[in-house]
């Protein structure tokens, strides 16, 4: 993003005053302003305070000194020359003097600068509004600078931050690995953007090397985003052949991967990328692109071109076979400025952004906003100081566990670079108050329950019983399934492999946990005549027959289970505690038992595949002396009477 300084702007103002100043200091000027013109900066350094040492009530001069101090970053400097220029011609040095004072985080002497220019009479409307806009801003930082919170700011190492610019970190779902853009990595000849890898090792260090695969290439690619489990990127890349506009946005699976020194991070291999096509991708600039922990919903900044000031951010769903026409997200998030780098949580409503249009401390800032009930977007929070400053501060990502986040910080454009680079990314912990919900990466093997071996054909189907589904199959990653759940959810997981048992499980996710990544491993029977399972998400009324709504997405996947074994005959058994008298029991486990199988055939599933018997309280898995004990015999099981095959 392009910083347009105020400089040769305001030199038509200061015409008149030229002609008062002796004539070498009117050729130094007159040289200085050329150099400028050429990015000569030492050389018209030089003609500038030699023009007004030889006169020291060059208005004009000083202005342009003014200026060249704030394109090389000396606050101070440029700070006085602004002054010397404001003492006979106040407006355009003002206005500079309240510009560099915001950027260099003096808000006091901001405010100072904005309210005396905003006192000057017939102001130019459009500066004049300008004005306004960066005095309230002005306002805002010096009561921010009174109530910042203690957090520790902190990049991270020179393994990460070893580029020139450093930015745009995406962390997967169990936090043990980031990609992020750099640029000029030291050695190469030329300077473009490409996509690095950084894995957390044992002793929680970073390690980055450019990521492998076919992702990167001799053009600009960056501006990443993970899926959860890493299977899958979406990036920016810039002016390929099969683009829509100068910036798309790209897809590509992962086709390998191999362990780093760490034991839960993975090193990914990329597939060829592929154009997110025409619902995303236009003939203006598409980046910065955030894929939502469920991979339903895309977040990206879309804007004419890149550096322009009309970025905003758009939001795209995937169908179920591509992502759909992008739409803005509207006013409540996106302002007539630019907005940048969007990050949605894994609790899939806490979203941070960065914008110059929001009230802030200068330049891009970074804000929170939390997805409503009805859908709408929340009041927009400003981070506040010191996660913001007047540096940019943008490309934030936050773990799942939603406390420890990730920045890129730095001067967009800026001339000179830190002994780690223009831009770095930075680690800090989010204050109580803008802490998101926390989350838990969960990591789900299925195995035989026989040898323990891995099923690497697994598929799985994850649920919460509000109505969220998540589909996933372990081919090309091996036989684990990773998602991000939020803490005391209640889900429902069935797993499937050909030539086993269906897998039926019920598990409450804690509400806090002292770790992040939850494995759990789920054995898989052989399908063999005699063997059963239990249908753990199958739930009745108390008492009754009529089963609960969470059911019916368990009955699907018992009819799926059905239709991928077509020779298989089973027996439906309907379990009760030892609560009432046996014949109501009897009575009351065979309807179960009856209502499920004719689910079932409803379902188109041959009703002479399906028997249904009730055994009440006889076969009781626990003692029914205690509630727990009652609950778990109370179940709804199936029992294998022929696989055809003899097995």
């Amino acid at each position: 993003m392009q910083r347009i300084l105020i400089g040769l702007l305001f030199t038509g103002l200061f015409h008149g005053t030229i002609q008062a100043q002796s004539r070498f200091a009117i050729h130094a000027y007159q040289n200085g302003m050329q150099h400028m013109r050429t990015s000569q900066w030492p050389e018209a350094m030089k003609d500038l305070q030699w023009a007004v040492k030889r006169s020291p009530d060059y208005s004009a001069a000083w202005l342009q000194l003014g200026h060249l101090h704030a394109r090389l970053g000396q606050c101070n400097q440029g700070i006085l020359a602004y002054a010397k220029a404001a003492e006979s011609s106040p407006r355009a040095a003002r206005f500079a003097q309240g510009k560099l004072s915001m950027t260099c985080g003096l808000y006091q002497e901001a405010l100072n600068a904005y309210d005396a220019y905003l006192a000057l009479p017939n102001l130019p409307e459009a500066f004049m509004k300008e004005a306004e806009r960066q005095r309230r801003n002005a306002h805002f930082s010096v009561d921010a600078i009174k109530v910042a919170g203690n957090q520790v700011i902190e990049p991270l190492s020179d393994s990460v931050n070893r580029q020139d610019a450093n930015y745009f970190p995406s962390v997967s779902g169990n936090g043990m690995a980031m990609t992020y853009t750099a640029r000029n990595h030291q050695g190469e000849a030329q300077s473009h953007e490409d996509i690095w890898l950084a894995t957390r090792q044992a002793d929680s260090q970073w390690q980055s090397q450019r990521l492998k695969g076919f992702v990167n290439s001799g053009g600009n690619e960056g501006a990443a985003t993970l899926s959860g489990d890493q299977s899958m990127i979406i990036f920016t890349a810039c002016d390929r052949e099969s683009g829509y506009g100068s910036c798309d946005l790209y897809l590509a699976k992962a086709i390998g991967r191999h362990r780093t020194d760490s034991a839960h991070a993975w090193s990914y291999v990329y597939g060829k990328p592929v154009n997110l096509g025409p619902g995303v991708n236009t003939a203006q600039w598409e980046s910065q692109p955030s894929l939502a922990a469920d991979g339903h919903s895309l977040f990206f900044i879309r804007a004419a071109k890149q550096g322009r000031g009309d970025a905003n951010i758009w939001i795209s769903y995937w169908d179920g076979k591509t992502f759909a026409k992008a739409q803005p997200l509207g006013s409540q998030i996106n302002t007539p400025y630019a907005e940048s780098t969007p990050f949605m949580h894994a609790d899939g409503k806490s979203l941070f952004f960065a914008s110059e249009g929001h009230v802030g401390m200068g330049n891009l800032d970074l804000f929170k906003s939390v997805l409503q009930a009805d859908g709408s977007w929340g009041e927009v929070a400003n981070l506040g100081s010191p996660i913001n400053g007047p540096e940019d501060d943008f490309g934030m990502a936050v773990n799942p566990n939603g406390a420890i986040a990730y920045m890129s910080r730095g001067k967009l454009g800026h001339e000179t670079s830190t002994s780690q680079g223009a831009i770095a990314i930075h680690r800090f912990e989010l204050p109580a108050s803008l802490v998101a919900s926390p989350v838990h990466w969960v990591v789900i093997h299925a195995m035989d329950a026989q040898s323990r071996e891995p099923l690497p054909q697994a598929t799985w189907t994850l649920y919460q019983h509000d109505g969220f589904s998540y589909n996933a199959s372990s081919a090309h990653l091996g036989a684990s399934f990773e998602i991000s759940l939020p803490s005391g959810a209640f889900m429902g997981l069935n797993v499937m492999a050909q030539g086993y048992n269906l897998a039926s499980l019920q598990f409450d996710m804690p509400d806090h946990l002292d770790f992040d990544v939850i494995h759990y491993s789920v054995f898989l029977d052989p399908l063999v005549e005699s063997s059963h399972f239990i249908l753990e998400n199958i739930l009745f009324a108390h008492d009754e027959s009529t089963l609960l709504s969470s059911s019916i997405e368990e009955i699907d996947h018992v009819a799926d289970w059905l239709r991928a074994n077509p020779q298989v005959i089973i027996r439906l058994e309907g379990h009760t505690d030892n609560v009432g008298s046996h014949a109501y029991n009897v009575t009351l486990s065979q309807s179960r038992a009856d209502v499920v199988k004719e689910a079932l055939v409803q379902r188109g599933i041959a009703a002479n595949r399906l028997m249904s018997e009730g055994f009440a309280e006889n076969q009781p898995l626990e003692s029914n002396e205690t509630a727990d004990g009652r609950s778990k015999n109370r179940r709804t099981e199936i029992f294998i009477l022929s696989t055809a095959n003899g097995r």
